[in-house]
């Protein structure tokens, strides 16, 4: 049987990739041109060959080297979800009762969309085990500092030989409130920031608004949001 022109493609570019990372085989199939580029801009952010590919996710594809891991974001959107988390472990490496239960951030690679954190070798843990006690004693500490915890998923959290747990993703779910919100509004609608998914004016009304609920979030500033909603007011939000 003739081999197809995309099948002999596939399999050149798995050569490459084979020069790349040690463990090709785990490669799902049809995803060897996006592991390639993948492994290509964790080289540019750091990372020493070979690597070990350790998954994709919704938002990026995950190598580790001997010292890091390394998040490489799927296209130029999921830069802001790979941004955000960033954001997201960074707070929680700052709060001390948080960060042993957190994989430590070593920077974000803005231009390439790249996260280099620790790396966390182990096996990952269930939503309905140890992981979600993990969240339930993070949660009331990240909510103090602005932010909301992120989705809990099977490989949210990943237990090393010592049975010790990391929360290791943050790229879904996890979103401002309280005054990191108004202060995230402010720097998008001064333009320090980039309007992240498409939002108006209107929409970020709306996000302000949705803090109100049920007498507001412990910490919003009420004045600030209501002057920050009129200033949106003005700049054309409905």
């Amino acid at each position: 049987m003739a081999i197809s022109e995309a099948a002999m493609k596939e399999a050149a570019t798995r050569q490459q990739v084979a020069a790349l990372v040690a463990n090709p085989r785990d490669i799902p199939g049809g995803k060897a041109q996006a592991i390639l580029r993948a492994a290509k801009l964790a080289i540019k952010s750091g990372a020493v060959p070979p690597l070990e590919f350790i998954g994709m996710g919704m938002a990026g594809t995950v190598f580790c080297d001997p010292r890091h891991a390394f998040k490489v974001a799927h296209s130029k959107k999921q830069h802001i979800r790979l941004s955000e988390e960033a954001e997201w472990f960074e707070a929680a490496n700052s709060i001390p009762q948080v960060r042993p239960y957190v994989a430590k951030l070593v920077e974000y690679n803005q231009p390439l969309g790249v996260t280099v954190r620790e790396c966390v070798r182990g096996k990952p843990g269930f939503a309905d085990g140890p992981a979600k006690e993990i969240f339930s004693k993070v949660a009331p500490y990240m909510l103090a500092v602005g932010w909301t915890m992120p989705e809990m998923k099977s490989d949210s959290v990943v237990y090393d030989s010592s049975g010790h747990g990391k929360i290791v993703d943050a790229s879904h779910g996890a979103h401002r409130v309280s005054d990191r919100l108004l202060d995230w509004v402010e720097e998008t609608i001064s333009g320090q920031r980039k309007y992240e998914f498409g939002e108006d004016e209107s929409v970020l009304v709306r996000y302000i608004q949705s803090e109100f609920g049920d007498g507001g979030r412990p910490g919003i500033s009420q004045a600030r949001a209501k002057k920050l909603i009129a200033k949106l007011r003005e700049m054309g939000a409905k």
